[in-house]
């Protein structure tokens, strides 16, 4: 099976598809990324900008989501910014829901995620920050995903990608 999902065109084009049947060209030209003010939710920011791109980002930082948006600008896309903790449902989608009321959304990437690894020595990381970390990886998730996905099933129309952190996959160590 040929791998496709690297390849995109400035303009935003990307090629999908399997072995089983024929690529085809999906142009995406508004997207919207969490988590965009650093990590791969920066550099996926940039990644994607480009001439005839219309980017919409979301972060906590300000300072950094705004480098995040001049490099993007500089790049040629047309960018919108947005200051949300992804883990407050109700400011954030309507928010969400506004932009794509504005220009609907081809790609969803909900890259926002937050890690506090293991407490210290012998102790688990507690209550407190494991509630941190599922509100902000996992509602945070949702709270991006559910106002935007009936809009996209109405229009039949958009993609939805999810970054997760593999420290679900393994355990970490304490030590």
């Amino acid at each position: 099976a040929q791998d496709f999902g690297r390849t995109v065109a400035h303009a935003g084009a990307r090629v999908a598809g399997g072995a089983s049947r024929r690529p085809r060209v999906i142009f995406i030209s508004s997207v919207l990324i969490t988590g965009a003010s650093s990590g791969l939710g920066a550099g996926l920011a940039r990644n994607y900008a480009g001439p005839g791109v219309h980017l919409v980002l979301t972060a906590r930082d300000a300072a950094r989501l705004e480098a995040t948006a001049v490099a993007c600008r500089d790049r040629g896309a047309t960018v919108v910014t947005g200051l949300f903790d992804v883990g407050d449902a109700a400011p954030l989608g309507a928010w969400l829901i506004a932009q794509d009321e504005a220009t609907p959304l081809d790609l969803i990437i909900a890259a926002a995620g937050v890690s506090a690894g293991t407490g210290e020595g012998d102790t688990p990381e507690g209550l407190d920050l494991a509630t941190m970390q599922v509100r902000a990886n996992l509602l945070g998730t949702i709270h991006t995903v559910e106002p935007l996905l009936p809009r996209m099933i109405a229009r039949k129309q958009g993609q939805v990608a999810v970054v997760a952190s593999t420290a679900a996959l393994r355990g970490l160590a304490y030590s």
